[in-house]
């Protein structure tokens, strides 16, 4: 696993506007050009303009090619608080229709 205690962490923020920025990205499949491999994922260079912190750059070892890559595991707490955003948006969608309802 990851490190994830609290007392490793500072400078702790909640990701904002979580819905807007997942609305940017595209869940793709694609197929690896080095071995033709059928994947799923997403394209770095999106995720890097709403979520920097997950992307990073890597170098090829034989070609020495530099490439985007992603760390998947940092998008989970963008994804939780796009999931937690829309809760709140059903729920006040839930509770108007309730009280249209109720009159």
């Amino acid at each position: 696993g990851t490190p994830s205690d609290l007392k490793l962490k500072e400078d702790i923020e909640v990701i904002d506007n979580a819905v807007d920025k997942v609305k940017q990205l595209k869940g793709i499949t694609y197929t690896l050009k080095s071995d033709g491999n059928r994947l799923t994922g997403l394209v770095a260079q999106d995720l890097e303009k709403v979520l920097p912190e997950a992307v990073y750059t890597e170098k090829d070892i034989e070609t020495k090619d530099e490439h985007l890559a992603i760390r998947y595991g940092n998008t989970v707490g963008l994804l939780v608080e796009a999931i937690k955003e829309q809760q709140e948006q059903i729920e006040a969608l839930t509770a108007k229709v309730k009280e249209l309802e109720a009159k």
